[in-house]
């Protein structure tokens, strides 16, 4: 499809692939954005169910339609998007997840007043499929927390990202086909040389139900997090070997599958949390909640007496914990 049209600012790209009910407020909550300077291009990937019929059901300009007369698979339907791309940035968004009203306006004005940064994500809401709310995302926010997060888990959420289109598309070639989780794969090698951002407030909904992709393919999702894990702590510490072991242990524990890793991290923070309690109580107290959400079992087997008494006494009550304990030898 080749249009004459200015080109816009930001392209919004979307796959569809028998997206069902999800699919006609995912595309209203696009076309109702406060920013109005982009193009929303749909990928549709075969569908047979009434994807197509809904998304031509907009008379809106603004709307790409590319259609597949075959199954490709997502990989290969985003890299056809991204190549017929005009904007300046790229927007993605998922088939049965919304933008916030004001999503755009605020991750293209980020990008404008920070040219450093190729990548821009955001924080979302989780809901379910009737919309209700589950929850919501607390990922890291500059470069530096971003990469070493990255070695575990995608710091990025791919329905809420933006990004420089040529950076992508010219440098990285786009999305790595040879990948299932191309966004957490593009996205870690992107971290490694550039800068990247999440912003902190909120900026779409993410929904989460069962017939999402990624819940329904468990085994699939276990060897690629593998796959990628292995890539990152080879490329952050060079020759340095990991066995299959390791990978493992880490695999689970980004997956959030291993309590005995959890509990090591829980306890990191509630150490964190102590010696911060006589200087800044709030970050201290964040700390210990940030520890009980990890392990809720801290609940009943931290020292909360002892921590409860230095937050009230500050360094007095490390001396008369001292004084009772040497007595008693």
């Amino acid at each position: 499809m080749i249009t004459t049209d200015p080109a816009p600012r930001v392209s919004v790209l979307m796959t569809m692939f028998n997206a069902g009910a999800y699919l006609r407020p995912a595309i209203e909550s696009v076309l109702a954005q406060s920013y109005r300077d982009f193009e929303l291009i749909i990928v549709d990937d075969g569908s047979a169910d009434e994807s197509v019929n809904v998304a031509e059901g907009f008379a809106d300009s603004r709307i790409r339609l590319i259609r597949n007369a075959a199954n490709r698979g997502q990989t290969a339907c985003l890299n056809q998007g991204l190549a017929l791309a005009r904007g300046e940035f790229l927007a993605r968004q998922d088939q049965d997840d919304l933008s916030r009203p004001d999503r755009l306006e605020k991750q293209a004005r980020f990008l404008e007043d920070h040219p450093e940064i190729v990548l821009l994500g955001a924080n979302a809401e989780e809901i379910d499929g009737s919309g209700r709310l589950l929850g919501r995302t607390d990922l890291p926010r500059d470069t530096l927390a971003i990469r070493w997060g990255n070695i575990l888990f995608n710091s990025f959420l791919h329905s809420a990202v933006i990004f420089r289109t040529d950076v992508i598309r010219g440098e990285f070639g786009g999305y790595d086909e040879a990948y299932w989780c191309q966004d957490y794969a593009l996205f870690s090698r992107v971290t490694r040389r550039h800068a990247v951002a999440n912003l902190a407030e909120p900026l779409i909904s993410l929904r989460v139900h069962p017939e999402s992709m990624m819940r329904s393919q468990t085994s699939r999702l276990e060897f690629e997090t593998n796959r990628i894990l292995r890539a990152n702590l080879s490329a952050e510490f060079p020759g340095r070997s990991f066995s299959e072991e390791e990978i493992g242990s880490l695999a689970e524990f980004a997956r959030g599958e291993s309590r005995e890793f959890l509990r090591t991290e829980a306890l990191q923070f509630s150490r964190i949390g102590y010696n911060f309690l006589e200087r800044d109580r709030p970050a201290a107290l964040a700390a210990y909640a940030h520890c009980v959400r990890l392990w809720p079992r801290a609940l009943v087997e931290l020292p909360w007496p002892r921590i409860i008494a230095l937050a009230l006494l500050g360094n007095s009550a490390r001396e008369l914990h001292r004084r009772i304990f040497s007595s008693g030898k």
